[in-house]
C-alpha cells in the first residue's frame, strides 16, 4: 500500500505553462472560469486575506486556487499527495 492519498494511476496529469498557467488553468480566468474548467469541482474551504486576496481549495481534486481582489486567478498550489501530477516540459 502506498503512503500517497490517491494512487498515482488515478492522478491527472498537468502540464506547468510559466507565467500562463497550470493544466486547465490560465492565470487571469475568474473564480467562474475556474471552476468550469476544473469540471464544476466545489470548494471545500475557502479564505480571504487581509489585503482582499482570497483562496480556495477544491478538495476533490488536490488544488488551491490563489485569487488576487476580484476574484482572478494569480496562483495555483498542488496537493502533493492528492493533486495532479505536474510536469515541466521545455520546447528545446
Amino acid at each position: 500500500m502506498s503512503w500517497w492519498g490517491r494512487k498515482l494511476e488515478d492522478r491527472e496529469r498537468w502540464a506547468l505553462d510559466p507565467l500562463v498557467g497550470l493544466g486547465p488553468l490560465r492565470f487571469g480566468m475568474d473564480s467562474d472560469e475556474v471552476e468550469a474548467a476544473l469540471s464544476g469541482a466545489r470548494d471545500d474551504h475557502s479564505q480571504i486575506a487581509a489585503d482582499g486576496g482570497f483562496w480556495v481549495r477544491y478538495r476533490d481534486i488536490g488544488v488551491t486556487g490563489i485569487y488576487s481582489p476580484g476574484m482572478i486567478l494569480v496562483g495555483v498550489a498542488i496537493d502533493a499527495m492528492e493533486g495532479p501530477l505536474v510536469r515541466s516540459e521545455r520546447s528545446g
